[in-house]
């Protein structure tokens, strides 16, 4: 099954492949998430983009003087300080706010942080809110920004 992730353009942005996400990798959690699937860089690179009707969202939790410094280029942003209130908001509210459509909460979400710790605690949040297909990226933006030096010979 090919799922693709809404793409939003960035100085970094990359070409992308398509790809499963079938059968996710596992790795170990710096912060034990529950139920929480992990994700990594890996099938990030390799996602395939549908504008119209993405499958998944990236969601970079980080603040935004953060998200500022760069960010993976599929990503929306949703700070972790507005997270759970932004999913309560009904879903007009949620665009207008946020620029973006609110995810469904079957649609696959994909959460991200600088290390891991902080996309765990949203990822357990979105499922106590009821979304049922969240991924946490453990790595999240040091392991991305890393790899991404390695790509380019850095």
């Amino acid at each position: 099954m090919f799922r693709t992730i809404a793409i939003r353009a960035t100085r970094s942005s990359f070409p992308l492949r398509t790809m499963s996400l079938a059968t996710p990798v596992i790795r170990p959690a710096i912060v034990p998430v529950v139920q929480a699937q992990r994700f990594n860089s890996t099938q990030l690179h390799s996602a395939s983009p549908d504008w119209s009707a993405p499958d998944a969202y990236l969601i970079d939790v980080r603040e935004l003087d953060e998200i500022a410094q760069g960010s993976i280029p599929s990503s929306v942003p949703l700070p972790l300080s507005v997270f759970a209130e932004a999913l309560r908001a009904p879903e007009d509210e949620f665009r207008n706010k946020h620029g973006f459509k609110k995810p469904t909460q079957n649609q696959e979400i994909i959460v991200y942080c600088r290390s891991g710790k902080r996309s765990a605690t949203a990822a357990d949040i979105a499922n106590k809110y009821g979304y049922t297909n969240v991924k946490n990226y453990s790595g999240s933006w040091l392991d991305w920004s890393k790899k991404e030096g390695e790509n380019r010979g850095n």
